[in-house]
């Protein structure tokens, strides 16, 4: 009787520890499974960033034009203005964009101030131009080139860099943008963005980047390392806008 009393508590007791040991596993195994799953895929969501609405004025005192990215700015729904006289607070006052396509002719001291406070204020500055061409033709240096002289204050700069095709693209960054066309043979330069403060949006075959944002202040720039890029894309001028506004 004493024997079988005993081998009852006995087998009570290893059943007791077989349940407590399958609830920790089983305890285990939920904090666990989080931690071996392997995590999801990010999904790169498309978000079409429009210029609508936007205040738009592009350079054309010290810069090229882009007629056909200008067009479709318009038909975006931007407000886009011509800014051929200097530039000066009352002629920017009305602007919540500023884009500026190789703008060689010197902008002066009061010029550059303009534009450096336009931007730290709040508001949005679209920059393209060539190092390596500065460099190689004009036979001056890098910072000389008027949009570096302005990126040096504003945390870009334009390098002297030789690119080739843009094909590596940040979907995060350049919203419904997949792929940048380029129908003639332009080459774009490398381009630099203060790394505390910036993204490289856009690289070449060698992961050299030739499109970046950049924030000032409250504002921002989007740095672009060739004119062909937004001549040719007019999609990515529109998209370079409302970024640079700040959508």
């Amino acid at each position: 009787m004493g024997n079988d009393l005993a081998a009852r508590r006995s087998l009570t007791v290893v059943v007791a520890t077989i349940g407590a040991l399958a609830g920790l596993f089983l305890s285990i195994r939920l904090v666990a499974r989080p931690l071996l799953r392997p995590p999801p895929p990010v999904a790169m969501v498309s978000v079409e960033k429009s210029p609508r609405g936007l205040r738009v004025g592009l350079d054309r005192r010290h810069g090229v034009d882009a007629a056909t990215s200008w067009k479709d700015l318009a038909v975006r729904g931007a407000l886009t203005s011509l800014v051929e006289q200097p530039i000066r607070e009352d002629v920017l006052a009305n602007l919540d964009v500023l884009v500026a396509l190789e703008a060689r002719k010197n902008w002066d001291p009061t010029e550059l101030d303009v534009v450096v406070r336009f931007v730290r204020a709040g508001h949005g500055l679209v920059i393209a131009d060539l190092g390596w061409s500065w460099v190689h033709y004009d036979k001056r240096p890098l910072s000389e080139l008027p949009a570096n002289v302005l990126g040096s204050q504003l945390g870009f700069g334009f390098t002297s860099d030789v690119l080739g095709v843009p094909t590596a693209i940040d979907p995060r960054g350049l919203g419904g943008l997949a792929t940048l066309t380029r129908a003639t043979p332009w080459v774009p330069c490398g381009v630099t963005v203060a790394p505390e403060r910036g993204q490289l949006l856009v690289r070449d075959e060698l992961r050299r980047p030739m499109i970046g944002v950049v924030t000032a202040g409250t504002g921002r720039s989007v740095v672009i390392g060739h004119a062909g890029l937004v001549v040719e894309n007019p999609a990515l001028l529109s998209f370079s806008v409302a970024l640079a506004a700040g959508r």
